[in-house]
This record gives C-alpha cells, sequence and structure tokens, in this order.
C-alpha cells in the first residue's frame, strides 16, 4: 500500500497550483457574496390586507385589554383606545390603516350614526358592553374603510378579538341596522 502511494505521488499528475486554487475560491465567495442577500430577501412582501388584518388583530387585542379594566365596555371613543394601547405598547401605526396615506391623523374622526371612522378604520358599538352581546365572534367592532369602487372585501374585526377578510355581501349583512356606511367610508 505504501509503495502504491509512493508511486502515485511520484508521477508527473497535473494538479492544482496556489493561484488557480485562490481563484477558484475567489469565485466561490463571490458567488456566495452575492446569492446570500438574495436568499435572506425570499421572504414573501406582506400585502396591504394581511398588513390590515394584522392591525385589526392588534386592535383587537387593546380592545380586550381596555374591556379587562373597564368593566367589559368597548371605549366610547377610538381615541381612548389608542391612548390605552399607547400606554401599554407604544405604536400607534397600528390605527392608521395600509389603505391610508402615509400622512393620515388618528384625530380626524367624525361620528356618522352608529360608527365612527379613526384613521381609516370604522368603529362600531363604541362604548357597548361586551357581556351584553348575544354573538361576539359575529359582532363587529371595527372594520377597514372602503378604499375604491371596486374593492369587494373588507377586512374585519370581530368582538371576539378575531379578524378575517369578508365579501361585501357578507360585511352588509352583519352590519348593525342603521349604519349609514357609505358616509363613513368617506370620500
Amino acid at each position: 500500500m505504501i509503495k502504491n502511494l509512493a508511486a502515485r505521488i511520484t508521477r508527473n499528475q497535473p494538479a492544482f497550483t496556489l493561484v488557480e486554487l485562490l481563484v477558484v475560491i475567489t469565485i466561490i465567495v463571490l458567488l456566495v457574496g452575492i446569492l446570500l442577500p438574495s436568499v435572506g430577501g425570499c421572504n414573501y412582501p406582506v400585502t396591504k390586507s394581511r398588513a390590515d388584518r394584522s392591525n385589526l388583530h392588534q386592535i383587537g387585542i387593546t380592545v380586550q385589554g381596555y374591556a379587562a379594566k373597564n368593566d367589559d365596555h368597548i371605549p366610547l371613543h377610538p381615541r381612548y383606545l389608542a391612548a390605552f394601547f399607547h400606554e401599554s405598547v407604544s405604536q400607534r401605526d397600528i390605527f392608521i390603516s395600509p389603505y391610508q396615506d402615509e400622512d393620515a391623523v388618528l384625530d380626524r374622526g367624525e361620528a356618522s350614526g352608529i360608527g365612527f371612522r379613526y384613521g381609516g378604520y370604522v368603529f362600531v358599538e363604541l362604548g357597548a358592553s361586551m357581556l351584553d352581546m348575544d354573538a361576539p365572534s359575529k359582532t363587529i367592532v371595527v372594520y377597514t374603510a372602503k378604499v375604491s369602487s371596486k374593492q369587494v372585501k373588507r377586512n374585519v374585526l370581530f368582538v371576539d378579538g378575531h379578524a378575517e377578510q369578508l365579501e361585501e355581501e357578507a360585511f352588509l349583512a352583519m352590519l348593525p341596522d342603521g349604519m349609514d356606511v357609505d358616509a363613513l367610508d368617506g370620500p
């Protein structure tokens, strides 16, 4: 066995030179440097709809926390909820819908019938007691205002804290009687 090894070494077989080895290593390092950032960026972009539902879910957690500290009542005005949220987490961005302009102001809410528009979201059931509601999983507390006439789905937060996307017909059927959706959607 040692004889075979010595015979292989003494043969004049072509091998990599140091320069060739360094060139190969450099090429591999460059390829890795080019590919790693693109592999790290393979996360799917968050769509406005997903970001909106995420915001609604966070608002739902805040509504639950507010109700727990206030005899199971939803706040009378979204500003109270925003103030409660700022005390506990300090993120105001969840109260501005991703469908709104970046300069959306929280305080431009306007009362209209039963609902209240605030930062691109419409709050319903303000001041109501969660204990008095028959079906919290089917009672809308916040929804996204309609952005365009082509929009056929709405993101909705229910009193029990879950958020989902509903077709326009299903959404309208779940709203309280007398609610002026067109006025709350705004211009």
